[in-house]
């Protein structure tokens, strides 16, 4: 490198080859998310973007402020590292008694199956590197949730195993031999060799909950491949449908169907069901494998989540009264929420995909692509043109491609946020579509336009790579 070449005469300082790799994937797109939610829309600021792309849950937000502002409770030990990096006595006492009381767990979750960090990203990326290799293989069922995709590639530079389900319902245990078969083909071709199955229920971004006997055939494909199975159940208390009822995999004895309980791993969070995205405290549980746990407790300090935060969920959980209260009140108003959100849809004759779980809805809108063939190159282009349209129209809606669907054209809606600001964004939506007379026009501030230096082949390609942490 030139020692002028900054101007000043002076040598500049370099970065390692993994921040310059980290930098040449970079793109436009986390610009783009540090923009909306540095301006997005609130009842108080009606001005800017309406966010209905991000899982974050608003429903219950004023009970739980006043909640937490009335019942902080530090000990003198919350100033310290506490009685344990790897969470404190009280977190474990809250948690394992959640897991026996509302995930049906099996066996006693004890602290010793236990450790916890800063939101269940963290722990993730810490699980993965100690799964895989660089190079190896995460299998995952597409669509799949955004961040896996970050923490196993950007992070952990594995490689992800997309396996495409076709027209099979995505939480029947038919889906298993998808999985066979991609294995089968890669082992054939040489790689990349697989180390571990992702299990997300409710699933993220499709919003169903997986059947036991689906749960089942996830950990026989694991023993049968030599795989780790690793549940994310951080959406576990956020079902509305109550004929789809959430089965964890704690709630299951791996080894009376066929598996080795080493192989079974939990990940469990309050951001989504108790809509504290902010608080970042997450929990990793897994009840057969001492080494995995040392090597996690080894890790710890680097993961620990905030003291404030601790106290603040184990108080919740461990008052029944005021925790009955907020689930109870959250789901009710979660359905509520679905169901407008799924009356829009209907009204305006946007097929989806029926929900039972989470903050959002997979919606199907391939007929408002733009279809101009001589400007664009393929379906994915006329995904990402959607995506800006919507974008400089006020609202932010998260595209397939984050998700790695293997179709173009569909978006998730996330739905659980403010009831005035999904009122808004439906109504741009129906201006931006062209679906009803609701629309009025916008202010400047409505426009991202954070694009418009790029080409639309070079945000289309970012957008397929999508290494982001977006929920």
């Amino acid at each position: 490198m030139s020692a002028h070449v900054n101007g000043t005469g002076l040598r500049p300082s370099t970065l390692s080859k993994r921040a310059q790799a980290r930098l040449a994937a970079a793109s436009c797109l986390s610009d783009a998310m540090n923009r909306i939610y540095a301006c997005q829309y609130t009842v108080e600021d009606p001005h800017g973007p309406v966010s209905l792309g991000v899982a974050e849950n608003a429903l219950a937000h004023h009970e739980l402020v006043e909640l937490f502002n009335s019942s902080l409770a530090l000990e003198t030990a919350d100033l310290t590292y506490g009685t344990a990096l790897t969470g404190s006595k009280r977190l474990f006492a809250a948690f394992g008694k959640l897991f026996a009381e509302r995930f049906h767990a099996v066996k006693p979750v004890l602290p010793e199956h236990m450790v916890s960090g800063s939101g269940v990203s963290a722990l993730l990326d810490q699980l993965l590197s100690l799964l895989v290799d660089e190079g190896e293989g995460v299998a995952l069922a597409t669509p799949y949730y955004a961040g896996f995709s970050g923490v196993i590639k950007a992070r952990n530079r594995a490689v992800t195993i997309d396996v495409h389900l076709s027209d099979l319902d995505p939480s029947s245990p038919e889906t298993v031999r998808c999985f066979d078969d991609k294995f089968e083909q890669l082992k054939a071709a040489g790689g990349p060799v697989p180390r571990v199955v992702i299990l997300c229920s409710p699933h993220n971004p499709l919003g169903f909950v997986y059947p036991r006997e689906t749960v089942v055939a996830y950990m026989q494909l694991a023993q049968r491949w030599d795989l780790h199975l690793v549940c994310d159940e951080i959406y576990a208390l956020s079902v509305y449908d109550p004929t789809r009822p959430f089965v964890s995999a704690l709630s299951i004895d791996p080894k009376s169907v066929g598996c080795d309980p080493s192989r079974v791993h939990v990940l469990y969070g309050a951001s989504k069901d108790f809509g504290v995205n902010g608080l970042r405290l997450g929990v990793f549980v897994s009840q057969a494998n001492p080494p995995l746990l040392q090597a996690f407790v080894a890790a710890a300090i680097w993961l620990k989540a905030s003291s404030a935060a601790d106290a603040l969920v184990s108080g919740l959980l461990n008052n029944a009264p005021k925790l009955d209260a907020y689930l109870t009140t959250n789901v009710s108003r979660m359905h509520e929420a679905y169901a407008r959100m799924t009356s829009w849809l209907d009204q305006h004759r946007i097929p989806y995909v029926p929900a039972a779980a989470g903050h959002y809805l997979w919606a199907d809108l391939r007929r408002f692509l733009p279809n101009d063939p001589a400007r664009f190159a393929d379906d994915a282009e006329r995904e990402t043109q959607l995506w800006l349209d919507l974008l400089d129209g006020g609202v932010y809606l998260a595209p397939g491609s984050f998700y790695s669907s293997p179709v173009h054209g569909h978006f998730r809606i996330t739905f659980t946020v403010h009831p005035a600001c999904l009122e808004e964004g439906l109504r741009r939506l129906e201006r931006i579509l062209g679906l009803g007379t609701r629309g009025q026009a916008l202010g400047k501030r409505d426009s991202i336009r954070f694009a418009d230096d790029l080409s639309l082949a070079t945000l289309t390609e970012a957008l397929k790579r999508a290494d982001l942490q977006c929920c």
